[in-house]
């Protein structure tokens, strides 16, 4: 709910029917590595764009927010 109104962000869905208290499912997301930039510039994201997204999600979740995902992968 913290980024439900942050632009550029995606949060997936999780799927509870098959979510247990050992395993967390979530939707699949179709998408470009972060790593590959290529891909993302022949694809007409803007890499300025991406990392500014990015650093907006993080700095939100440590000042807004009070707490951070440390394994943003």
């Amino acid at each position: 709910d913290n980024m439900a109104d942050d632009s550029g962000i995606h949060i997936p869905w999780i799927d509870l029917e098959h979510t247990t208290s050992e395993m967390l499912v979530i939707e699949w997301v179709d998408g470009i590595s972060i790593d590959d930039v290529s891909a993302l510039t022949a694809a007409g994201h803007d890499i300025g764009k991406i990392t500014e997204a990015a650093a907006r999600c993080f700095f939100n979740q440590v000042f807004r927010d009070g707490f951070f995902h440390a394994d943003m992968h």
